[in-house]
C-alpha cells in the first residue's frame, strides 16, 4: 500500500510530506499526553503510599506518667501480623561497599502476608512476605545511593559489620521521589548491634521512666483501622501502650485529580493538530479532485474512489505513528536524564501505541467522509471546469 501511495504522489512529494508532518505532530501530542497522565498517577502512588486510604502514620507510646517495660521489636512485629510496617524517622547511617561508603536513612520493614503495595522499582524485585518473617538478609537502595555507590542489583553491601545482598534499586528514571534516598531492610534482619540503637532512639529515659517514641507507615485500610488497632492491643497485652494517628505525609494529588489539569493544558493543542490534519486532508483531496473526476468519468465506482482515498490516508496515518514512536523512542534513550528532570516521559507503551494506533486509523477514515463525498457529488465537467 505504501509503494502505490508513494509512486502516485511522486510528482506532490511535498504535499505528502506536509500530510506525514501533521499527522506525526498530532500523534506525537497524544503519546506525550497520554505517557504524561501515567506518570502523574505513577507520582500520585509512589508519593502517597498507594493511597490514603490504604494507610495510617501510626504514633507509638506509653501513657504519660507510666515506665515502658515492653520491648519495641514485639510491637513492630505484631503489627506487621495484620499489614506492612515501615519505620519511620530513624537517623542516617553509613553503608558501604569494599570501595566506598555514602551516609543513607534507614527504613525498616516487616510485613507477614503480601503487600497491596511497595515503592516503585528501577531494576530487581521487592521483599517477599517470607523473607520479613525469616529476616533475610536482602536490602533495596534508593536510586541515588546506588548511583553514589556503584553498585547494582546482586552485589553486596555492608551496614553495621553485616552484609547484605541488593535485591532491588528502589526510583525510576523519569521521576523523583522520597526513596531515592533511603535503603530498605527487613525488620528481622537488622544486626543487633543497630537494634540497641533504634532502641536507645524510641525508648527514652525521662526522670527515671522508659517513654516509647515510634512512628511508623501502616498498611491497612483506614476502614479497618480501629478493629485491627484492638485487637493488636489486645493480643500485646501492654496496658499503657498508646496507639494514635498522627499527621498524613504531603503527596502529590491522584489521578482523578492531576488528570483534567493536564488535559485543560493539553485538549487545547490536540485540538489545534486535529483541525491542522483535517485541514490538509481536506486540501489533499480537494487537491485531487482532477484525478478523481477522471476515475469517475472512466467507470471507476464511488465506492472504490472513496475506498481508494481512505486506503491511502491510513497508510499516511500508520506511517506518521511509526515514524513519531521512532522518534520518541530515540529522544528517550538520548535525552532521558533531562527529560527525567522536567518531569516528562517518552517511555514506549504498547496501550499508548495501541491507542495512537486507533487515532491513526479513525483520523485517515473520518477526514475523507466530507471532501470526498463533495467531490463526488459533482458531475466531471463541472469539476474540471476550472482545472
Amino acid at each position: 500500500m505504501l509503494r502505490k501511495l508513494l509512486f502516485s504522489w511522486k510528482n506532490k512529494f511535498v504535499v505528502l510530506l506536509v500530510i506525514i508532518v501533521g499527522y506525526f505532530l498530532c500523534i506525537t501530542i497524544t503519546s506525550m499526553m497520554i505517557n504524561q497522565l501515567v506518570l502523574s498517577e505513577k507520582e500520585a502512588k509512589n508519593a502517597s503510599f498507594g493511597g490514603q486510604k490504604n494507610y495510617s502514620i501510626v504514633s507509638l507510646s506509653n501513657t504519660a506518667g507510666t515506665d515502658f517495660k515492653g520491648n519495641p521489636v514485639d510491637i513492630i512485629n505484631e503489627f506487621a501480623k495484620y499489614g506492612k510496617v515501615d519505620v519511620l524517622k530513624l537517623n542516617s547511617e553509613t553503608i558501604s561497599t569494599d570501595k566506598d561508603s555514602v551516609a543513607a536513612f534507614i527504613c525498616p520493614t516487616s510485613f507477614m502476608k503480601k503487600t497491596d503495595w511497595t515503592p516503585l522499582l528501577g531494576s530487581g524485585r521487592y521483599l517477599t512476605s517470607e523473607e520479613c518473617s525469616n529476616g533475610s538478609s536482602l536490602i533495596l537502595v534508593g536510586k541515588k545511593i546506588a548511583i553514589k555507590l556503584k553498585i547494582n542489583v546482586e552485589d553486596s553491601i555492608e551496614f553495621y559489620g553485616k552484609k547484605y545482598r541488593v535485591i532491588g534499586i528502589m526510583g525510576t528514571n523519569n521521576m523523583i521521589s522520597s526513596w531515592d534516598d533511603l535503603i530498605c531492610m527487613p525488620f528481622n534482619s537488622l544486626p543487633k548491634n543497630y537494634l540497641n540503637v533504634i532502641k536507645e532512639k524510641v525508648v527514652e529515659n525521662t526522670g527515671g521512666l522508659n517513654n516509647l517514641k515510634i512512628q511508623i507507615i501502616f498498611r491497612v485500610k483506614q476502614s479497618k483501622y480501629e478493629e485491627v488497632k484492638n485487637e493488636i492491643l489486645s493480643n500485646l497485652n501492654y496496658n499503657n501502650l498508646k496507639v494514635e494517628k498522627t499527621e498524613t505525609i504531603p503527596f502529590i494529588s491522584s489521578l482523578s485529580e492531576q488528570a483534567p489539569k493536564t488535559i485543560l493544558i493539553l485538549i487545547p493543542i490536540i485540538i489545534t493538530a486535529l483541525f491542522n490534519v483535517v485541514n490538509i486532508s481536506f486540501f489533499w483531496i480537494m487537491d485531487r479532485k482532477k484525478e478523481i473526476t477522471i476515475k469517475k468519468a472512466l467507470g471507476a465506482t464511488n465506492k472504490s474512489i472513496i475506498s481508494s482515498i481512505r486506503n491511502e490516508l491510513l497508510a499516511i496515518g500508520l506511517t506518521a505513528t511509526i515514524l513519531s514512536f521512532i522518534v520518541q523512542v530515540l529522544l528517550e534513550s538520548t535525552f532521558e536524564s533531562y527529560l527525567y528532570k522536567i518531569g516528562m516521559s517518552l517511555e514506549f507503551s504498547w496501550i499508548t501505541f495501541a491507542i495512537c494506533i486507533l487515532l491513526a486509523l479513525g483520523l485517515g477514515y473520518l477526514t475523507t467522509i466530507l471532501p470526498a463525498d463533495k467531490i463526488l457529488s459533482m458531475k466531471p465537467a463541472e469539476a474540471l471546469r476550472y482545472e
